[in-house]
């Protein structure tokens, strides 16, 4: 639904969604998106008032789109709170700021997806799927905490700042970079050809902390692990594991014998 001259606080702007007709010309967020998907360029920024919006939204093909929560307060406060899905399946590029959805984002089919300062927080389903689509996330937090919070298949992502709840599966020839990262409960688990970089990471899990299987390699540079089963890594097949600088603290008093040997002080 489109509604004609608004008034807002943040601008002009051609895609505002505001439940009052006084505050945007979207009623909902998807309509914004098949707005855009609609125009010659194919490309806009949709800015959403405060609120909670009921929807899952689907992001067309050769769509450039930027979903900006419209308040600098609405960061980590739930006031910009989408309660439903999100999915790509065509190469698009998309980015969602400063949002909370309570629900799961899917995006595999090639472009770019971009989450700043959001909150991804899934109850069943993987809280964020990438395949084929590069993931850019920053200061984000994304939880599935009895399931796979992160699935990255077949693609380079950079994540910075993020905090995790949930299992990471890191599978094919994926090349991710974890960046001042913490991971709170769930495995790490690496297969496939992937290559994988973690660098100043917190890592407090239940379980062992990372699961590497044949074909791939995980490289860990000045990282914490603390892990209640008394194994802070574990090989499996052939994989490789080259860490320097990695802490083991409370009962993760061990790296497994077969993983390649660096510097890993025990504090």
């Amino acid at each position: 639904m489109s509604r004609m001259n608004s008034t807002n606080n943040w601008g002009l702007s051609e895609y505002i969604v505001a439940a009052s007709a006084t505050q945007g010309n979207y009623a909902t967020i998807q309509s914004a998106i098949n707005a855009i998907n609609a125009s010659v360029s194919k490309s806009g920024n949709i800015h959403i008032h405060p609120g909670s919006y009921t929807e899952n939204l689907t992001i067309p093909s050769g769509t450039f789109i930027n979903l900006v929560a419209a308040s600098d307060e609405a960061i980590f406060t739930g006031l910009v709170a989408l309660n439903g899905n999100v999915t790509s399946t065509g190469s698009s590029f998309f980015s969602f700021s400063n949002f909370q959805i309570l629900g799961t984002v899917s995006a595999t089919g090639g472009g770019q997806l971009a989450l700043y300062g959001t909150q991804v927080l899934s109850s069943s389903g993987a809280a964020v799927t990438v395949s084929s689509t590069g993931l850019d996330a920053k200061f984000c937090y994304i939880q599935n905490g009895s399931g796979v919070a992160l699935q990255n298949t077949n693609v380079g992502s950079t994540l910075q700042g993020c905090l995790f709840s949930g299992n990471i599966n890191l599978v094919g020839s994926g090349t991710p970079i974890f960046n001042d990262c913490t991971f709170t409960t769930g495995i790490i688990s690496a297969s496939g050809a992937s290559s994988s970089r973690f660098i100043f990471c917190d890592l407090t899990n239940s379980a062992a902390n990372w699961n590497i299987t044949t074909g791939c390699t995980l490289q860990a540079v000045n990282c914490i692990a603390n892990s209640s089963n008394g194994s802070g890594f574990f090989v499996t097949g052939t994989g490789t594991f080259n860490h320097a600088n990695v802490a083991l603290t409370g009962t993760a008093t061990s790296i497994d014998p077969g993983l390649t040997s660096n510097t890993y002080p025990v504090v």
